[in-house]
């Protein structure tokens, strides 16, 4: 499911969302990475 959303927001920001958002999803692909390596 997280890395569904994950994709979702990772392709809105492929189509030019904002900087911004490029940032959060960065972020939150590096908690998900975390989380997964745990």
């Amino acid at each position: 499911m997280t890395l569904n959303i994950l994709s979702n927001r990772v392709s809105y920001n492929r189509i030019g969302m904002s900087k911004e958002s490029t940032r959060i999803t960065k972020a939150e692909v590096d908690v998900l990475i975390i989380i997964h390596v745990e």
